[in-house]
């Protein structure tokens, strides 16, 4: 079957429901009596909307701006993140920015994105996806103001969760 994810390989899968009756068959793909979190109309929204950004030519022609630096630490990177100030809405098919790696032959492949929300635009810590986002934070730069944020892994695997800060499958050059 194809990669649950665009950075999956095709693969062969076998599924066994151990603690939960399936009344497709102990070892069906699915099952009709479990449904998907809440959230999940959501992140299919942000998934395909972050589609359409797959160039960094059409995230430039929205708005986006390339910040130029990969971020990375110890626990892995976050890649290069093109920003959009004019996104001020907390939307899952618009991010404040998109997350980028470079590839070997120099163009770029999108990660995710990360949601941004002014820490004094809100009375507590937004939620999205089903997730509190981590903050309040100082701003990572001296024009950025505190904030909440949240990061999506959409299109690249992160064995640290779909929602956490870094992944450590992913290197700046």
């Amino acid at each position: 079957m194809d990669g649950h994810t665009p950075d999956m390989p095709r693969h062969y899968d076998l599924h066994l429901w151990a603690f939960k009756d399936n009344p497709s068959g102990q070892f069906a793909q699915f099952n009709p009596e479990v449904s998907p979190p809440s959230w999940w109309d959501q992140y299919e929204e942000a998934l395909t909307a972050l589609q359409q950004y797959a160039d960094t030519s059409q995230a430039k022609a929205a708005g986006y701006m390339n910040t130029g630096e990969c971020e990375a630490t110890e626990e892995g990177a976050m890649g290069i993140h093109f920003v959009n100030p004019a996104v001020q809405t907390l939307d899952p098919a618009n991010p404040f920015a998109l997350m980028y790696v470079p590839t070997s032959d120099t163009s770029m492949a999108l990660l995710g994105a990360e949601y941004f929300v002014p820490a004094d635009s809100v009375d507590s810590a937004p939620m999205m996806f089903g997730q509190v986002f981590q903050g309040p934070m100082e701003g990572h730069t001296p024009d950025m103001p505190r904030h909440y944020d949240l990061h999506l892994w959409a299109l690249r695997t992160n064995p640290m969760g779909m929602f956490a800060e870094w992944n450590p499958m992913v290197s700046c050059p």
